[in-house]
């Protein structure tokens, strides 16, 4: 289980009840830039094509942006999946300041603020996980 979030250009929209059903976001960056930003923020991450992976002593993040790429090369959206580390939060934030985009948080469909906000909704995330996993445990 993940803690999942999504990386676009939101504009300034203050909450998802803001965007009419036929909203399409710019891209974030062509495939080629995006690749070479990541690559730049996290040089000791393991990159693929369409993702990256970075480990930390309290975290896992990946950074998917393959099923966000149109024909043309133009990413949409960078998803993200996580377990969920604190840690993790300064390496969004960069990657969100360097591609002018924002982090929505999908646990509770706010945009992230990188400070208690969100850390709070990774440590609710871990609470819950933990408490499916063992119970999923006992019944077995």
């Amino acid at each position: 289980m993940s803690w999942d979030a999504i990386i676009m250009r939101f504009g300034d929209a203050k909450s998802i009840d803001e965007f009419p059903p036929d909203f399409t976001p710019p891209p974030v960056a062509d495939s080629a830039t995006l690749q070479e930003t990541l690559r730049r923020l996290f040089p000791d991450a393991d990159h693929e094509d369409e993702r990256s992976f970075l480990v930390g002593d309290d975290y896992w993040l990946e950074f998917n942006h393959g099923c966000h790429t149109d024909e043309f090369g133009s990413v949409s959206a960078v998803g993200i999946r996580s377990n969920a580390g604190s840690g993790s939060i300064p390496h969004l934030k960069a990657l969100c300041d360097a591609l002018d985009a924002r982090l929505l948080d999908i646990q509770t469909s706010e945009f992230a603020d990188f400070s208690s906000d969100t850390e709070s909704s990774m440590h609710a995330f871990s609470e819950w996980r933990d408490r499916a996993l063992l119970q999923r445990r006992n019944q077995d």
